[in-house]
């Protein structure tokens, strides 16, 4: 490892210990002011993002957009940081479950493998997380078992382990890990797991499938698609978002059917762009929670 990320590495550990002190508040303006003023060059993709994505909104809109990113990364991150002290029968209240929830259920109940796909959108982190306990609450005591790949990120293995403390063994967070990750989830789902995949734009372009999302492009992560394709699992698109008094909504999809034919790649690809179809609107309309505009850089739309 370079002197740089030890650096680095080191000053986000002594971060984090010193915001998970902290109360949420406090926790929650430090993070609004780091982002502010350490962000400049995010902040500014972010701005090129959105003006692509929706080139209806005139500059006030626009900035209106960024404050709420930076709002919602920060809440984000505060939940994040204060995992040690979670209480998960308060933290539940938040929660808002709607859509096809009871037709998931059944289908887990069945015996079908589950995939749950979702993108960065809203407290992500904190509604997949609640998601995955007032699954675990409805279905017992039938057990409920999930797999979450989170990101390959060091600090993310701290606060996942306090996550863990809190939330039990069966909710299961794993750092993914090039090359592994996809035969550790099938054998995830083979056990009676469900498997909770991000779907998002990702930085590396040789490794997803260009979609298109408004007037822009970006490329969209492949490994729900191959690995719900490889095992006949059923996909559950959900849609986590903000909401009024500091509630958190989780929106749960129909079961998204996968088109199948001899050509097992051109079916991902196929797959992948009608997922994004389907979100399409969702990221339009939310395009102010979405947390993936900060690390992307979306192109326009080659004619």
């Amino acid at each position: 490892m370079k002197i740089l990320e030890i650096i680095s590495a080191l000053l986000i550990w002594v971060s984090y210990q010193i915001l998970i002190k902290l109360p949420f508040g406090v926790r929650r303006e430090i993070i609004i002011i780091f982002i502010s003023v350490g962000w400049t060059n995010r902040l500014r993709k972010i701005e090129k993002n959105i003006r692509l994505l929706r080139s209806d909104l005139d500059d006030s809109q626009i900035n209106q957009g960024i404050e709420q990113i930076k709002i919602t990364m920060a809440e984000n991150y505060t939940f994040l940081f204060g995992s040690k002290s979670l209480n998960i029968k308060k933290e539940i209240e938040k929660l808002e479950v709607t859509g096809e929830i009871d037709r998931a259920l059944d289908l887990y109940r069945s015996g079908k493998k589950i995939i749950i796909v979702s993108p960065h959108t809203g407290p992500y982190d904190i509604a997949l997380f609640l998601f995955a306990c007032y699954l675990e609450q409805v279905l017992a005591p039938l057990p409920l078992r999930v797999f979450i790949p989170a990101e390959n990120i060091p600090i993310i293995d701290t606060v996942t382990t306090d996550l863990r403390k809190v939330a039990g063994d069966n909710i299961h967070f794993e750092r993914v890990k090039k090359g592994e990750t996809l035969v550790k989830a099938a054998e995830y789902l083979k056990k009676g797991y469900i498997v909770v995949f991000g779907f998002d734009i990702i930085r590396e372009n040789n490794r997803g499938v260009l979609c298109q999302i408004g007037n822009a492009e970006g490329v969209f992560q492949a490994g729900w698609a191959v690995l719900a394709r490889r095992e006949d699992a059923t996909v559950i698109p959900v849609f986590p978002s903000g909401g009024e008094g500091g509630k958190i909504r989780v929106e749960v999809g129909s079961p998204f059917g996968l088109e199948k034919t001899d050509d097992i790649n051109e079916d991902i690809k196929n797959n992948i762009r009608r997922l994004v179809g389907l979100y399409n609107p969702f990221f339009r309309e939310h395009f102010y929670e979405w947390l993936q505009l900060i690390r992307s850089d979306l192109k326009p739309v080659k004619t």
